[in-house]
């Protein structure tokens, strides 16, 4: 009898063990963690500990984020990752409160409304902070990558963290940058309602360009050649449909995502930006909240980011062949129209720029062009 209820003791036992470890599988795996397949017991066991969401302990809060992304596009669904991640790590006790396509803030609007905390997060756009900091309009150069690796290799290394850290984001714009990097965006390009191929700024005289709402980016398109137009984002594809605007420039999977392809006839791969982004907070904001909700935002948005990157890389050409089959056309510059067109607006732009070219800090844009990458 007492072997017979030693034998039930042992079975109770094992079947008890091999519960905690399934339930254990189960709580990294919903954490939303990186484990590797190979990982020893101790480790899924801290994994497990110190990101399950029952183990929150922070505070309830929700947050509120305005964009101009919309949910289909690929920053929006990476926006989507981010809220997704959030509301899993804090077991529900956080949300992320998402106003997409300008709803609750027009574009040209938001980035004070984050900053003056009325709204708590945003996306943030390095090459469009010179109003505030001014040697930022080093990244407005036109032509300042010349593709996406050079782009990766300065965003992603220490000399963009170094420059970050240097100035002062935090104390003149009152927001916090959630990421170590910043997200590729992809190439601009320049998208006219009539079929022509931009090979020069001579092909942009007299053509109405709707370029982002600053004198910077004003400048930036005047270089390029074009009548340059600010105009809110929430008003151009209306007035690309009615002539009010004959061409836009922005990256290829926003022309998509938007239809803008709609209004369009042409789209030339100039890539004279390469346009990055990052996820950020305003900073009283983000000086409220608890260590822990901090760790907890920074790793999403480094997530969302990895994937938006990702996801624009690899869809880039999909993006093209769309266009194309929706009577589109879409025009590559060759390697001497490239070098030719960037280098007249580039002298253009040197030699006419005011405040914009003063701002740039020169140190930094000659370490970028001499980037190995």
């Amino acid at each position: 009898m007492k072997k017979l209820l030693c034998i039930v003791l042992a079975m109770i036992m094992v079947c008890g063990l091999a519960a905690c470890s399934t339930s254990g599988e189960t709580v990294t795996e919903t954490a939303g963690t990186e484990a590797t397949t190979e990982a020893s017991p101790e480790t899924t066991e801290a994994v497990s500990a110190e990101t399950t969401s029952e183990e929150y302990t922070g505070e309830e809060i929700t947050l509120t984020f305005t964009t101009t992304a919309i949910e289909t596009d690929i920053i929006g669904q990476g926006l989507l990752l981010y809220k997704d991640f959030i509301e899993d790590a804090t077991n529900g006790k956080v949300t992320l409160e998402i106003y997409f396509n300008s709803s609750l803030v027009s574009s040209a609007d938001e980035r004070e409304y984050v900053m003056k905390g009325n709204v708590d997060m945003n996306f943030g756009y390095p090459d469009s902070w010179g109003d505030y900091i001014p040697a930022f309009d080093t990244f407005t150069v036109p032509f300042l990558f010349k593709n996406s690796d050079h782009y990766l290799a300065f965003y992603n290394g220490d000399l963009f963290q170094q420059f970050y850290d240097s100035a002062n984001v935090e104390d003149i714009m009152g927001v916090h940058m959630l990421t170590s990097s910043s997200f590729y965006r992809g190439g601009r390009t320049i998208n006219l309602t009539m079929d022509k191929k931009v090979t020069s700024r001579a092909d942009l005289e007299g053509i109405k360009v709707r370029f982002p709402t600053s004198d910077v980016w004003s400048f930036i398109g005047e270089s390029m050649g074009a009548n340059s137009v600010p105009l809110a984002w929430s008003e151009v594809y209306l007035a690309l449909q009615t002539g009010t605007l004959e061409g836009q420039d922005n990256g290829l999977s926003l022309i998509r995502s938007q239809s803008i392809y709609e209004v369009t006839k042409s789209v030339t791969l100039t890539n004279h930006m390469i346009s990055t982004g990052c996820f950020e907070i305003n900073d009283e904001k983000w000086e409220s909240l608890s260590p822990e909700l901090q760790e907890i935002l920074t790793e999403g948005a480094q997530e969302a980011a990895n994937y938006i990157t990702e996801q624009h890389l690899a869809t880039e050409a999909e993006d093209i062949a769309f266009l194309e089959e929706n009577d589109v056309n879409v025009y590559q510059l060759t390697d001497e129209e490239f070098a030719s067109y960037s280098q007249e607006v580039l002298d253009y732009y040197f030699a006419n720029g005011g405040v914009e070219v003063e701002n740039i800090d020169m140190d930094l844009y000659q370490q970028i062009s001499d980037m190995s990458y």
